[in-house]
C-alpha cells in the first residue's frame, strides 16, 4: 500500500472531488469527516505552529483510505515539547464522530499503512479524540497499540442520539405522557394565539440575518447566566458562515426558526447527512421563557426530520436529563492517545491522571458548605 502525506492545502485541495464519495462509502461515515466540514474547520481553527499531515492510502493507484490528521506540539510538562498528531476537527468542541476514512473491507490494511508511514516520519503522541468506541478506527489504533508495543490510554466520552421511528405519532409515544402532552399543545397553541410561524433557511441569502439572530440570542441568554456563550469566540462565528453555505449547497443544512409575529425568538442549527440529523447549536429568547419556544422549535425539527425520512436524531456530546426527555440514549465515543514509549511520553501521560487524582481527592476531603461557597464566588466573579 503506497501513503502519501499531504503538506500543503493545494495538495489537500485536489483530493477535494473523491473525498465525499470515500467517506460516505466508509463504516465511519460522518459529516465531521465530509470536506464541508474539515475545509472551513482547518481555515478557522488551526493553531499558530500546526502543519496538515493529511495522509492518502492508494492500492494500485485507486484511493482506498484517507486520515485527516496535522501536526503540532504539545507540552511534555517542564521537559520539553512533544511532536503531536491529532484529527483534524479536535479540540474546538464543535466536532464528534472523527476517525480515519477507508473502504469497507480495507480497514485493517489502510490503518497499517497509515501508522507505518507515522513512524517512519517520527513522531511522540497521537492524540485522537472523538471517535465511535464501535468504529473501526477506535478499534483498530487501540490493536495496533497493543501489538506495537505502544504507550496507549483511552477515556470514554459520551454522545447521546434518538432512534427515529416511520412516523411523528409513533414517536410521541415513545416519551412520557406528562412531555408529550406538552409538545402538542405548544404545537397547537402557539400558531393559534402568539401568529407563530416555523421557518427553515432554503437560499443563501437568508443566513447572514438569521445567524446574526441567532448567536445575538444565544450569547444574550448564556452572558445572563455569567458565561461567555459559544460565540464569544469570533472564530467560531466565521467558521458557522463558512459552514453554512456548504452546507446548504449540499442540500444538508436543517437551519430552523420560529418567528413570533416580527420576530424571530428561538433558532435551531442542525445538519442531515447520510439519514441523520446532527443537532449543533441553538438559540433563544430567554424572555419568552414561558412559551417554552426553544421546546416547540426542537419538537418542530425534529417532526420535520422524520418527515424527510431520517433515521437518528444525534444530540452530539454529552448525555442530560433535557437529552433523555426527547428519548435520547448514550452513544459511546472515546479519545484514544498513543505514544512511543520514553521518559518524556510517560511523564506527558502520567502527570494530567496524577493531577486529577489530586483535585478529586482535594474536593472529597474538603467539607460541602466549603465547596458551595467557592462554586458562588466562581459564579460571582464570572458574572
Amino acid at each position: 500500500m503506497d501513503v502519501e502525506v499531504i503538506s500543503s492545502e493545494a495538495g489537500w485541495d485536489a483530493l477535494e472531488a473523491a473525498w465525499d464519495p470515500l467517506v460516505e462509502r466508509s463504516a465511519s461515515a460522518s459529516v465531521f469527516l465530509t470536506w464541508e466540514w474539515l475545509r472551513p474547520w482547518w481555515r478557522h481553527f488551526r493553531g499558530e505552529g500546526d502543519a496538515l499531515y493529511v495522509l492518502a492510502a492508494r492500492e494500485g493507484g485507486t484511493l482506498v483510505g484517507l486520515a485527516p490528521l496535522y501536526r503540532g506540539t504539545v507540552s511534555a510538562h517542564g521537559l520539553g515539547s512533544l511532536s503531536r498528531l491529532g484529527f483534524i476537527g479536535d479540540c474546538s468542541g464543535d466536532s464528534e464522530y472523527l476517525g480515519v476514512i477507508a473502504e469497507p473491507g480495507r480497514e485493517a490494511a489502510v490503518l497499517a499503512g497509515v501508522f507505518d508511514r507515522i513512524e517512519a516520519d517520527g513522531w511522540d503522541v497521537a492524540e485522537l479524540r472523538l471517535m465511535p468506541t464501535g468504529s473501526p478506527t477506535c478499534q483498530g489504533v487501540q490493536q495496533l497499540a497493543a501489538g506495537r508495543g505502544w504507550l496507549l490510554e483511552t477515556e470514554d466520552v459520551p454522545c447521546s442520539s434518538v432512534a427515529l421511528p416511520d412516523d411523528w405519532d409513533s414517536y410521541l409515544k415513545t416519551l412520557q405522557s406528562r412531555f408529550r402532552g406538552k409538545i402538542r399543545s405548544l404545537l397547537r397553541r402557539l400558531p393559534e394565539e402568539h401568529d407563530a410561524v416555523f421557518e427553515r433557511c432554503e437560499c443563501v441569502e437568508e443566513l447572514p440575518e438569521r445567524l446574526e439572530s441567532m448567536v445575538a440570542l444565544h450569547q444574550r441568554r448564556w452572558r445572563a447566566e455569567g458565561l461567555p456563550g459559544a460565540f464569544a469566540d469570533g472564530r467560531r462565528r466565521r467558521f458557522y458562515d463558512d459552514l453554512s453555505e456548504r452546507l446548504l449547497a449540499r442540500g444538508w443544512l436543517r437551519f430552523y426558526s420560529l418567528r413570533l409575529g416580527q420576530r424571530w425568538v428561538a433558532h435551531e442549527y442542525s445538519f442531515e447527512h447520510l439519514g441523520r440529523v446532527y443537532y449543533l447549536q441553538q438559540g433563544f429568547d430567554a424572555e419568552c421563557g414561558k412559551l417554552s419556544v426553544g421546546i416547540a422549535l426542537k419538537a418542530h425539527a425534529i417532526r420535520e426530520s422524520i418527515a424527510g425520512g431520517a433515521r437518528e436524531y444525534d444530540f452530539l456530546g454529552g448525555i442530560a436529563p433535557h437529552k433523555e426527555k426527547w428519548g435520547a440514549t448514550p452513544k459511546p465515543c472515546a479519545h484514544v492517545t498513543i505514544a512511543r514509549p520514553g521518559l518524556r511520553t510517560r511523564w506527558h501521560l502520567w502527570l494530567p491522571r496524577f493531577a486529577e487524582r489530586l483535585r478529586d481527592g482535594g474536593r472529597a476531603l474538603t467539607p460541602r458548605p466549603l465547596l458551595d461557597l467557592k462554586r458562588g464566588v466562581q459564579r460571582r466573579l464570572r458574572q
